[in-house]
C-alpha cells in the first residue's frame, strides 16, 4: 500500500514522543514528574463553564458560522480594542478549533510549495512541521544564549530573499520565554520594510503570560504599517486555562479571512459552538485572575531560575514571558552518566533524566535549537 511522499516531510511531533515515553513508564509503575507539556495546572474559571453550560440549555448546539459566531467576533474585536489598541472589524476575524488549526489556516492561504518561511529559533515546533505539510521550505534564524535567544536584525535581514514568503515572530515564545520590546519590534519592522512582499505571522497566544515592567506590545503597535500584511494569532486556551475548549483566532486582512473560510468550509468546518460562548464569557469577563495566575507563574519562573542557575553544564536565559525555561546544557556533551552512558546530544540527557531520574522535559531538536531542553512550569 503507498501512502503520501509528502508524509516524508513532517513527523508526529517531538514533544509527542516525550509523551509516549512518559506514558510507557508510567504504566511500568515509575513515578514521572512531568515538565513536558505547555498547559496550564489551573482549572477554567467558574464564570466561563457557566456560561458553556447556560448556552447548551439554551440548545447552542448546533452548527454556527463556519469561522465564528458574530458575538465572539464582535467580542474579539472589543478585546483588540480594549487590551491591545487595536481596531479591527469583525470581517477580519477568523476563529477556528484552536489557535494551532487558525495557525495552520493561515500558512495554507500564504504558502505554495517552495515558499520560504522565516522561523526565529528556538521555535515551537509544530511551526516547521507545518510548513513540511504543506510542501514549504523553512529558514531557521538562530538567536543565540547570549542575547536572551532574541533575534538581531541584521540576523533577520540576512534570512530574508525574493523567495521568502513570511516571518513567524512569537513573543512571548515557546520554548524560551522571548519578548520583545516596542523598539525591538520597530528594528526588526525596519528590516522588513525592504521586503514588501514579506507576510507576518505575530503569534501572540502568551500575551497574559508576561514578567517585564513595561506591557504587552503587539507587533502592531510597533509596527501599524504592517497591518495589511500581517496575521495576528490568538486564542483562550493559555490565559484562561481553556485549552481542551479549542478556540483560537486570527486577526488579519479581509481579503485573507476570506482565503481562510474557504479552506475552513472544507475541512474543520465551524468550532464548537458551545466553546466559543464560553470564550466570549472568557474576553468579556473578570480579569482579575489574570494577574494572580500570572505571579504564581513568576513565583516559579524564580525559584526555577535560582535552583538550576547552580547546577554545573547548565545556562540559564531568565524568560520575560510565557511560562517555559530553556536550557542550554552545551557544556554536558560529551560527559558519561553512570547508567545512561556518553551523553552525544540533547535527547540522551533528556532521556536520561526520564529513564533514570523520573523527569519528563522536551529536547531542543523539538525546537530547531540544540543543545538545549525545555522545562514547563505551567505543570
Amino acid at each position: 500500500m503507498k501512502l503520501a511522499r509528502n508524509l516524508d516531510n513532517f513527523e508526529i511531533s517531538a514533544i509527542s514522543h516525550i509523551f509516549a515515553l512518559v506514558r510507557d513508564l508510567r504504566a511500568e509503575g515509575h513515578e514521572i514528574v512531568d515538565l513536558c507539556v505547555g498547559e496550564p495546572d489551573f482549572d477554567t474559571p467558574d464564570y466561563i463553564k457557566d456560561a458553556a453550560d447556560a448556552a447548551a440549555r439554551a440548545g447552542d448546539t448546533k452548527y454556527t458560522v463556519i469561522d465564528g459566531t458574530a458575538d465572539l467576533k464582535q467580542a474579539i474585536c472589543r478585546k483588540l480594542a480594549r487590551e491591545n489598541d487595536l481596531v479591527f472589524d469583525p470581517s477580519e476575524i477568523s476563529v477556528g478549533a484552536g489557535a494551532k488549526t487558525v495557525l495552520h489556516t493561515s500558512l495554507s492561504v500564504l504558502t505554495d510549495p517552495g515558499d520560504e518561511v522565516v522561523l526565529l529559533t528556538p521555535a515551537w515546533g509544530s511551526y516547521a512541521e507545518m510548513l513540511g505539510m504543506l510542501q514549504a521550505r523553512k529558514v531557521l534564524v538562530r538567536g543565540e544564549a547570549g542575547n536572551g535567544f532574541k533575534v538581531t536584525p541584521d540576523a533577520l535581514r540576512a534570512a530574508l530573499n525574493d523567495t521568502t514568503k513570511a516571518v513567524i515572530l512569537n513573543a512571548p515564545s515557546n520554548p524560551a520565554g522571548v519578548t520583545y520590546s516596542r523598539s525591538e519590534y520597530e528594528a526588526l519592522a525596519e528590516v522588513l520594510q525592504d521586503f514588501p512582499h514579506v507576510w507576518v505571522i505575530s503569534d501572540e497566544i502568551y500575551e497574559h503570560t508576561l514578567y517585564t515592567d513595561d506591557p504587552y506590545v503587539s507587533f502592531l503597535n510597533a509596527a501599524p504599517d504592517f497591518r495589511h500584511c500581517t496575521i495576528t494569532i490568538n486564542g483562550v486556551s493559555k490565559a484562561y486555562a481553556m485549552t481542551g475548549w479549542r478556540i483560537g483566532w486570527a486577526s488579519a486582512p479581509a481579503e485573507v479571512i476570506l482565503q481562510m473560510r474557504k479552506i475552513i468550509s472544507n475541512s474543520t468546518s465551524s468550532p464548537c459552538s458551545v466553546s466559543q460562548a464560553a470564550a466570549i464569557a472568557a474576553l468579556d469577563g473578570p480579569k482579575d485572575m489574570l494577574l494572580a495566575r500570572n505571579e504564581t507563574y513568576r513565583a516559579r519562573r524564580d525559584m526555577l531560575v535560582q535552583a538550576l542557575s547552580d547546577i554545573s553544564g547548565l545556562k540559564v536565559v531568565n524568560p520575560g514571558g510565557a511560562f517555559y525555561l530553556y536550557l542550554d546544557c552545551g557544556d554536558l556533551l560529551g560527559k558519561t552518566h553512570p547508567k545512561a552512558g556518553k551523553l552525544n546530544t540533547s535527547f540522551d540527557i533528556v532521556k536520561a533524566l526520564l529513564e533514570h531520574h523520573g523527569l519528563a522535559v522536551v529536547h531542543g531538536a523539538a525546537f530547531s535549537h540544540d543543545p538545549a531542553f525545555r522545562i514547563s512550569y505551567a505543570a
